[in-house]
């Protein structure tokens, strides 16, 4: 085989794996959605001082957090809606990539405390979310 024939089949090879990790990256995504909101989010832990982007879901009774690379259908880090806090939101200081306008808000639950930082509106939604229930779930009847 010849040096030209060689680098030819190297970059497409290339190429194929480049589109093959595109074609990934969607499906996996759109198999995280699974007709339920899904949004960009980062997140750190107070153990590291480096956002890690990925999205954030929630449903009926969970919020969950998965990273944005990877093959994992399973959620990093998820949250009881009764459980969780939300802070209130600040404005993010330092570049988070991916978010370039976010919040910065902090989720507490049984777990601990991480920091999210997600874009404006997408945190109205989430808020909203965290304080609502379905009906009788918040109601006492003595």
């Amino acid at each position: 085989m010849s040096p030209l024939v060689a680098t030819e089949v190297v970059i497409a090879a290339l190429c194929l794996l480049v589109l093959l990790v595109i074609v990934a990256t969607l499906v996996r995504r759109r198999a995280l959605a699974g007709h339920k909101a899904l949004m960009p989010c980062a997140m750190r832990t107070p153990e590291s001082r480096r956002w890690r982007l990925g999205f954030v879901r929630f449903g009926r009774g969970t919020l969950e957090w998965f990273p944005l690379a990877g093959v994992s259908l399973r959620a990093e880090r998820t949250w009881q809606r009764p459980e969780l806090d939300l802070g209130l939101p600040t404005e993010v200081t330092e570049l988070v990539p991916g978010l370039p306008d976010a919040v910065s808000v902090t989720a507490q639950d049984g777990q601990g405390a991480v920091q999210l930082a997600i874009a404006p509106g997408n945190y109205t939604a989430v808020r909203s979310w965290a304080e609502s229930a379905p009906p009788g779930h918040t109601s006492y009847v003595a």
